[in-house]
C-alpha cells in the first residue's frame, strides 16, 4: 500500500515537472518570414538558445541597455558578435543553425517579417547587411505579436538579414541571458516603408493641400489668381443717351419769383401790358 502511494506521488511529480518544462521549451523563438535555411532538421535545436551567458562569466542583470553602454558596446549586434562566449555544439557563432549562403529568399510583400513571438523580455535587432532596420530595448513589449514590418529599401538586389535577440529571464535566483541569432539571405530590391506626413512636415500631403486651399486669397482680396481678379472687376456704367439741343432753342432760367421767365420769345403788346401790371 505504501509502495503504491509512493509510486503514484513520484509519477505525479514527474508529470508536473514535465508540464512546467513544456511551456519553457515552447517559449523560445525562431524567424518564420523570411524563411531561414536551416543547417539542422531538429526542431528543439532550432528553438533553443545558442548560449546561456550567466554560465559564462557575465554579470547579468535585468537592464541590458545600461550594462551595454557601461561596457562600451554600441548595439546588441556589437555585443553579440564581439563578446567572448561559446555557443552550443554544432552551431555557427555568427548565424547559429542557419545558413547565410543558403537559397536566397524573396523580400516579403508589404515589408513583412514574422516570428514565433518575443515570449521573453530582452532587446532585439534586425540588420540588412550593415543597416539596422529594427530595434527595441524590450521587444516583448514593443512587438507583442508575431507580425511586424521592417524597411527593406536598403536591400539592392541581394543582402543578408541578420536577426539578434537576447532573451532575459529570471531563473534560479539570477538573470539568464539567452542568445539567439539567425542569418537569412535575401534577393530583390525592397521598397521604403511609407509614412503619413503630419501637418507640421515640410512635404506634400492631403492635410497640407487642405490648408493651402483654406489660406488662398478670397474674391474680395486685391491680390490672388487672375480668375479671382476677374471675378471682382466691376464694369463701368454705360453713359445715358443724350438728345441734341438745337442752336436756336429757347433757354430757361429760374429766378426766385413766382415763376420762370423765358428769354428769346417774341414780345407782344399783351406781354408788355402784363409786365406793367
Amino acid at each position: 500500500m505504501v509502495y503504491s502511494v509512493t509510486q503514484t506521488l513520484v509519477v505525479a511529480s514527474a508529470l508536473s515537472s514535465m508540464a512546467m518544462l513544456a511551456p519553457i521549451a515552447d517559449a523560445h523563438q525562431i524567424v518564420l518570414l523570411p524563411e531561414p535555411q536551416w543547417t539542422t532538421s531538429d526542431k528543439e535545436t532550432k528553438y533553443n538558445p545558442l548560449a546561456f551567458l550567466e554560465n559564462q562569466g557575465f554579470a547579468t542583470q535585468e537592464d541590458f541597455a545600461s550594462w551595454r553602454d557601461k561596457n562600451g558596446y554600441k548595439s546588441l549586434r556589437d555585443f553579440m558578435d564581439k563578446a567572448k562566449y561559446t555557443v552550443t555544439s554544432g552551431a555557427d557563432f555568427s548565424c547559429g543553425f542557419t545558413d547565410p549562403k543558403g537559397t536566397p529568399q524573396p523580400i516579403p510583400a508589404g515589408n513583412a517579417m514574422r516570428s514565433t513571438g518575443y515570449t521573453h523580455d530582452g532587446p532585439c535587432e534586425v540588420w540588412l547587411d550593415d543597416t539596422k532596420v529594427l530595434e527595441g530595448d524590450n521587444c516583448h513589449d514593443k512587438f507583442p505579436g508575431k507580425d511586424y514590418t521592417v524597411d527593406y529599401s536598403s536591400c539592392k538586389g541581394t543582402c543578408t538579414l541578420r536577426w539578434y535577440w537576447l532573451g532575459i529571464r529570471f531563473l534560479k535566483n539570477q538573470y539568464s541571458w539567452q542568445v539567439y541569432k539567425e542569418c537569412i539571405p535575401l534577393s530583390g530590391s525592397g521598397e521604403k516603408t511609407q509614412s503619413t506626413p503630419s501637418t507640421e512636415s515640410g512635404g506634400s500631403g492631403t492635410k497640407q493641400e487642405s490648408k493651402r486651399t483654406t489660406d488662398a486669397p478670397t474674391t474680395s482680396s486685391s491680390f490672388g489668381s487672375p480668375a479671382a481678379q476677374t471675378s471682382t472687376t466691376t464694369a463701368a456704367p454705360t453713359p445715358a443717351a443724350q438728345t441734341p439741343i438745337p442752336a436756336n432753342a429757347p433757354t430757361t432760367k429760374v429766378f426766385p419769383g413766382p415763376g420762370p421767365i423765358t428769354f428769346g420769345t417774341p414780345i407782344t403788346w399783351e406781354s408788355q401790358h402784363n409786365l406793367r401790371k
